[in-house]
């Protein structure tokens, strides 16, 4: 097969729709299992900005609905974890210095 300017359009046109194909279903079965980690506020948020993109071929704001929802999702994470983490470490100072106020009573009292 020869290519020529018509040929070659062709070509390509499948090409970019190949192309466009393959990158939306990656987006959307990152979607799909990012979907199912969010929380229900988190989902909320996905789905309207989803909705919002008017151009369905418009891969790049839907990549940043995507990019978002995951950036926010992980900084709840994030945040979850320290705001355990702290109150942990403030719950274990607690039981030791109860435990070490208790000691010491105890030598006084017997001294």
């Amino acid at each position: 097969m020869r290519v020529n300017e018509r040929n070659f359009q062709l070509v390509r046109n499948i090409h970019a729709n190949w192309f466009a194909t393959g990158l939306k279903a990656l987006m959307g079965s990152l979607g799909r299992t990012l979907y199912q980690k969010l929380s229900k506020e988190e989902q909320k948020q996905l789905a309207d900005c989803l909705y919002r993109v008017e151009d369905k071929m418009d891969l790049v704001l839907a990549a940043n609905c995507l990019v978002n929802a995951r950036r926010r999702h992980f900084a709840r994470i994030i945040t979850d974890q320290a705001e355990n983490n702290y109150k942990m470490r403030w719950k274990a100072c607690n039981i030791q210095v109860f435990n070490l106020r208790d000691c010491k009573l105890n030598k006084l009292e017997f001294t």
